[in-house]
């Protein structure tokens, strides 16, 4: 269960929020509801026209695709490209393309911006839907895998129709539902998910974890036709950073990330990100706009607009969160720095790494009067080659408890994932965050150090990761 800390607001903005969301135009449903397979037709409508108009226009298909991610020449066979005979060996992408900010190939990290990237990279494609639909009120629709396991209808192998993908985990296009151990991962991550008080550790997570999973699962282990590849490859479109966004499923999947974001925004006031967030790694904003001539006009943001955008946008979901009752609006969170630990420990599939997290007496006492404080653990993980698959991390797992039983779950503080756009293999660090807070208080009376517990549990058994550091803070 979620233990608020200073979650008060103000009268006034609650009553602030509704009137702005009676006041947008716009209502995203899910997918399988009455308004949701209506709009999933006009879907349908406009990506037939959109998949027209070749490679070229800023409006297309296959260009507001490629703004997510497109091969590198040198990784896919495009002597010819069958989607784009503009785009082969011996050209290069349009600069618009592989801009999505949570796959950098190169620089610094960019994931604090992956959920106001996606946001409005999904709006300006909704408005093009909107145009080429000719439906005036449609809005995109989300797919909650969680409630409704089964793949919407309209993207099924039964309906051939231009939502459907075949370079998909053959059991969804089949309309089979979603396995039960697949639910199991997603209803841990939404649980852990709801502990999290801090947008930082939020963006991570819920990139890492439930959107993450979600890619690969639907993406499939098998290898088949991936025609943005041009080629076989495994793991379909959607598990694949330069071929996801060619899905149509891609824009379901993260409109039901960015509902999941917005309800936390309003569960949580006062902790977004902010101005400071959006300016601590650079990253460009450019989308595109319809300009009445079945082309398209690039706008470039500044960080302010695009915070204002993220704070009003112009739609709302069909089910919405409540802010939390309460008198005043809660200051933001302000991390402290606990302790520095240096790791050198590797997970696997087969052998899970244990790392003891040693603190001074001090360190534990802070942790031992938690009362208004969130504990917060920044993990740096390497690794080589390629990497797929899902890693788990647990805190406090006692010693008799396998991580892939039933019983551990309630130590799962998070997940680790490398979806991330490395063609050649290069290898590289990241970091993880994770809330441990409920987790230190389920063991807490008999705490003498943090044990941490990192295991591989999906993708090929082949393959590791190196856990470097782990960075401990409290947030109040």
């Amino acid at each position: 269960m979620k233990k608020y800390l200073l979650l008060h607001v103000i009268g006034a903005f609650a009553l602030s929020w509704q009137v702005t969301a009676v006041a947008a135009p716009y209502i995203r449903y899910e997918a399988h509801s009455a308004q949701g397979i209506k709009a999933l037709a006009s879907m349908q409508k406009a990506f037939v026209k959109l998949k027209a108009l070749g490679c070229r226009i800023p409006v297309s298909w296959y260009f507001q695709s490629a703004i997510h991610g497109v091969p590198n020449p040198s990784e896919a066979i495009l002597d010819t490209n069958p989607l784009c005979p503009s785009f082969t060996k011996v050209s290069q992408p349009y600069v618009a393309w592989s801009k999505c900010a949570s796959h950098s190939r190169s620089g610094p990290a960019s994931d604090i911006h992956f959920l106001p990237w996606h946001r409005l990279y999904l709006s300006h494609f909704e408005k093009i839907v909107r145009k080429y639909s000719l439906d005036p009120t449609f809005s995109m629709p989300y797919w909650d895998y969680a409630k409704f396991p089964t793949l919407p209808d309209k993207l099924q192998a039964k309906t051939k129709g231009s939502l459907y993908e075949p370079g998909r985990l053959a059991s969804l296009n089949q309309g089979k539902a979603i396995s039960s151990g697949a639910l199991e991962t997603i209803r841990v991550d939404s649980i852990a998910l709801q502990d999290i008080v801090d947008y930082a550790t939020y963006n991570n997570q819920i990139n890492q974890g439930l959107h993450d999973f979600m890619h690969d699962y639907i993406g499939g282990t098998a290898t088949s036709y991936n025609k943005v590849y041009n080629q076989e490859v495994s793991n379909g479109l959607m598990g694949n950073v330069a071929s996801a966004a060619f899905d149509p499923v891609f824009w379901l999947h993260h409109s039901n990330v960015d509902r999941l974001w917005q309800n936390w925004i309003i569960e949580n006031p006062g902790q977004n990100l902010t101005l400071d967030d959006l300016n601590s790694v650079k990253w460009l904003y450019r989308f595109y706009i319809d300009n009445g001539k079945n082309n398209g006009t690039g706008i470039n943001y500044t960080m302010p607009q695009v915070l204002a955008m993220i704070n009003k946008p112009d739609y709302v979901y069909d089910k919405k969160a409540v802010a939390p009752a309460g008198k005043i609006t809660p200051p933001r969170l302000v991390e402290h720095t606990l302790a520095t630990i240096p790791l050198h420990a590797t997970a696997s599939m087969d052998n899970p790494a244990n790392v003891a997290l040693t603190l001074n007496h001090e360190q534990l006492q802070v942790i031992d009067k938690i009362v208004d404080e969130r504990i917060v653990l920044n993990l740096t993980a390497a690794y080589i080659g390629k990497p797929k698959g899902r890693y788990e991390v647990y805190i406090n797992l006692p010693e008799n408890i396998m991580p892939s039983s039933i019983e551990a779950k309630k130590y799962f503080t998070g997940a680790i994932s490398f979806f991330i756009d490395d063609p050649a293999g290069k290898g590289a660090q990241r970091e993880f965050r994770y809330d441990l807070t409920d987790e230190l208080l389920l063991s807490k009376q008999a705490l003498d150090t943090i044990r941490l517990t990192v295991v591989k549990t999906t993708g090929p058994v082949e393959g590791s990761i190196t856990l470097k550091k782990a960075e401990l803070f409290y947030l109040n």
